[in-house]
């Protein structure tokens, strides 16, 4: 299978990893020249810096040959235009899509976008069926078994609180993917996004490092 990734954030990375893992053909595609190259250090040549919504871009990655595109940026408009680019002018046979704001789903799916994640919907389930008393919720290991995917929940008088993420004390080999607002909104978890009271932050962290990061984003004031 040849699969195009748009968006190099965590969850296009380690969809990418996985798959080329399971022997599949992948590119990245990722605008952001300093993700790209981290992206690139650990999946090599694979990765392609540039916008995926353009479709030359799409064409030069070989969209016209692709079995799947896979829309994960953090931003609902370039996901679902990617989406539309790669069936309605390269007749990719499988689109998926992350939808950040589950307003949105409705429209994707109206526009023929073929599998539609809720991000919203998604992390939700799991926080409220896994939530444990110590305010971290622990998803899933990943393919290796050294790394897992957690929710922390983030108290009142927390010193994350009014921080931006690129500001936070993240321990080593974490990295922040999204972060679940007190109203049930989504948002990835940009370098500029700010932690407000409340908060779930989902991240990927090895799990040596859980410890770590649990006391960063509860550690009181």
């Amino acid at each position: 299978m040849y699969a195009i990734v748009v968006g190099g954030g965590s969850i296009g990375y380690y969809l990418a990893r996985g798959l080329l893992i399971r022997g599949n053909e992948v590119t990245l595609i990722e605008r952001d020249p300093v993700r790209a190259n981290a992206r690139a250090e650990d999946l090599g040549s694979i990765v392609v810096t540039s916008d995926g919504t353009e479709p030359n871009v799409l064409r030069d990655s070989g969209a016209a040959r692709a079995d799947v595109v896979a829309a994960t940026t953090g931003d609902d408009g370039a996901n679902l235009v990617a989406c539309q680019v790669a069936k309605h002018l390269f007749n990719v046979p499988r689109t998926m899509s992350v939808v950040w704001d589950p307003d949105h789903a409705r429209l994707f799916d109206h526009l023929g976008v073929d599998v539609i994640i809720s991000a919203t919907d998604l992390l939700l389930a799991n926080i409220e069926e896994k939530l444990s008393a110590d305010s971290m919720t622990r998803f899933f290991r990943l393919h290796g078994g050294d790394r897992g995917v957690v929710g922390v929940h983030v108290p009142p008088g927390a010193e994350a609180v009014g921080r931006a993420v690129a500001d936070l004390d993240t321990p080593m080999g974490a990295e922040m993917a999204a972060i679940v607002r007190g109203n049930g909104r989504v948002q990835q978890a940009s370098a500029g996004a700010r932690i407000e009271e409340g908060d779930e932050v989902i991240a990927v962290v090895p799990l040596e490092q859980e410890e770590a990061l649990w006391q960063t984003l509860t550690r009181q004031r």
